[in-house]
């Protein structure tokens, strides 16, 4: 009889097992996602400040420049007029709404957002509104003819959340508040046959009001609904994408911890003490707190972010490619901000004109992200839907070196990253993972790894798909053919080389820990264009300048050429420092 229960009891977790595979990948994560996310990249457009129009018609003119960028979905910042009652500045904030169903005139009329997204949908784009549900401007038309809209402090008076004085903050315990609100969301798929909503503060609306307004608007068409907040009861049936702020932290802190954070630094943070291993805990961790399959959204910058906190530059100085390739690789789905593609290095004004603007003019950071995007579109393992359960890491000698894998069926990715500012070991504790047939997506070549890490050295290998760089036209000494081997060759080609040296000039900093650093020997300008120029190079987009010294002292024009530190690291342990995520 015990081992007869020990059957049925097998049979019956087998056969709920089965159910849940028959939903499909958004079991516990019940918001019907629509498919067209699953290999997108997300471009969030601020109209104010991206264009020299500063207007919907200025940025309809760059959506086949984003197209071809590789963009899937644009994200317009709010497009309503901004209330003048107690306005910030001299335009006010996009977040203080004076009338929900208009188009504020500063960035055109009815007509051109329609036309905006007839030309997005023609070019095989999507477009989604930042739509303001926690509060409006002080000015909007319902303060005056529905006030009862509204929630009151002690002394009854309307209020606007933390210290946004330009606003009042709406009360969703009225049903007639939660009945305009979703007239209003209704109202722009309707007129202007929009794609789905950002929406603002999202955690700060009861989320039973997003879960019955949800199936209203999936009613008129399928849409995306992405939710500014980190709050994991939104994703299991209103929300199909949350903001990754977890994430941001972590990389914001590990950039603080190696001295490069230059935003933290000046603010006196008192950030937490992080390495590399902090990310496969939080993502760990997530796997318990949210969802099955939840979908969280990655990035390195954004328009808060940018305006409050200061650029990725600021944030993450040398090590911002490094952070951006963990944006697009780790679970999750990527998103870049106006000026992103170009490494544009301004903090935007809010609420003001700002004088200096994007030119978009192609350089090695467009080449960067545009391989990252064609990653994104053509390798199937890092799709929006792909379980974290198929993302492997792997043990190192190193607690600041994340290396991992994902794979679905044939496709697969290897990433290695050094999230610290001295050079460290790639040696690999119980388990190698296995590489033949990958190809490293910014120079083409097969697949070889270096024996040392550069400070914020990034490498992504991945299965070869129709567009990836193409391979150099003679292969180097150190990536010829595999023969066979489980094994790759060892290789000092460092293809991300350039671009941190790029990244960290815009930063204007130095690392505050500089002991280890030892002065690198000169090369020749011209062996320094052939070592940091791939991936520019790889699209043929490149004017190479001279370099001088990267980051730290090191010249990271000829990175095999430096007198390395070695990290005193013990042994790997038989246990991993990263718990892979399945077996």
């Amino acid at each position: 009889m015990k081992y007869l229960n020990i059957i049925l009891f097998a049979a019956a977790a087998l056969a709920a097992a089965a159910g849940a595979m028959a939903k499909g990948h958004v079991s516990g994560a019940n918001s019907p996602k629509p498919q067209w996310i699953n290999n997108a990249v997300i471009y969030e457009a601020n109209l104010r400040q991206g264009t020299p129009t500063r207007d919907l018609k200025g940025m309809q003119l760059q959506l086949p420049r984003l197209k071809d960028l590789g963009v899937d979905i644009v994200w317009l910042m709010p497009i309503h007029p901004i209330s003048e009652k107690n306005r910030k500045g001299t335009l006010g904030s996009y977040y203080a709404v004076k009338d929900y169903k208009a188009v504020n005139p500063e960035f055109g009329t009815m007509e051109d957002l329609k036309e905006f997204v007839r030309t997005a949908h023609t070019l095989g784009m999507k477009v989604i509104l930042d739509e303001v549900c926690n509060h409006t401007g002080c000015d909007n038309a319902w303060v005056a003819e529905h006030p009862e809209y509204y929630a009151r402090n002690e002394k009854g008076e309307m209020f606007g959340p933390f210290d946004w004085t330009d606003t009042y903050k709406l009360d969703y315990s009225n049903p007639a508040t939660r009945a305009a609100m979703a007239d209003v969301l209704k109202f722009w798929i309707k007129e202007a046959n929009i794609d789905g909503y950002r929406c603002d503060v999202a955690g700060e609306v009861p989320t039973d009001f997003w879960e019955e307004v949800r199936p209203q608007l999936q009613a008129i068409k399928p849409v995306v609904m992405l939710a500014e907040a980190s709050k994991p009861e939104l994703l299991k049936n209103a929300f199909d994408i949350d903001y990754a702020w977890p994430m941001k932290d972590v990389f914001n802190a590990i950039a603080a911890s190696k001295g490069v954070n230059k935003y933290a630094q000046e603010k006196k943070l008192n950030l937490p003490s992080m390495t590399a291993q902090d990310i496969p805990a939080l993502i760990q961790r997530q796997k318990s707190e949210y969802p099955r399959a939840s979908v969280h959204m990655n990035m390195i910058t954004n328009h808060d972010l940018n305006s409050w906190e200061g650029t990725e530059f600021d944030r993450f100085g040398p090590a911002v490619g490094a952070f951006a390739v963990l944006s697009y690789t780790l679970p999750g789905i990527p998103m870049l901000y106006t000026g992103q593609e170009t490494g544009f290095n301004h903090p935007f004004e809010f609420f003001e004109r700002d004088s200096v603007q994007p030119d978009y003019i192609e350089n090695e950071f467009t080449a960067f992200y545009r391989i990252l995007n064609a990653l994104k579109h053509h390798n199937t393992s890092i799709g929006t839907y792909e379980p974290i359960e198929n993302t492997n890491f792997i043990s190192t000698y190193d607690p600041d070196v994340l290396t991992f894998t994902r794979q679905n069926g044939k496709d697969k990715i290897f990433v290695a990253v050094n999230l610290s500012d001295t050079p460290s070991p790639l040696q690999f504790g119980r388990r190698e993972p296995y590489l033949v047939g990958l190809r490293d997506i910014f120079s083409g070549e097969e697949a070889a790894l270096p024996t040392m890490l550069q400070p914020w050295q990034y490498i992504v290998l991945s299965t070869p798909y129709n567009g990836i760089t193409p391979p150099p036209a003679f292969a180097s000494e150190t990536t010829t053919s595999l023969s066979g081997s489980y094994k790759v060759r060892v290789s000092t080609h460092d293809t991300s080389a350039r671009l941190r040296e790029l990244a960290h000039n815009k930063s204007g900093h130095l690392p505050v820990n500089k002991t280890y650093v030892e002065t690198a020997t000169a090369t020749t300008a011209a062996s320094s264009a052939a070592s940091t120029n791939d991936v520019a190079a790889s699209i043929g987009t490149s004017t190479y300048s001279e370099t001088t010294s990267g980051f730290g002292g090191f010249n990271l024009a000829k990175p095999d050429t430096l007198k390395k530190p070695v990290k005193k690291t013990g042994k790997a342990s038989s246990e991993p420092k990263f718990r892979h995520v399945n077996k």
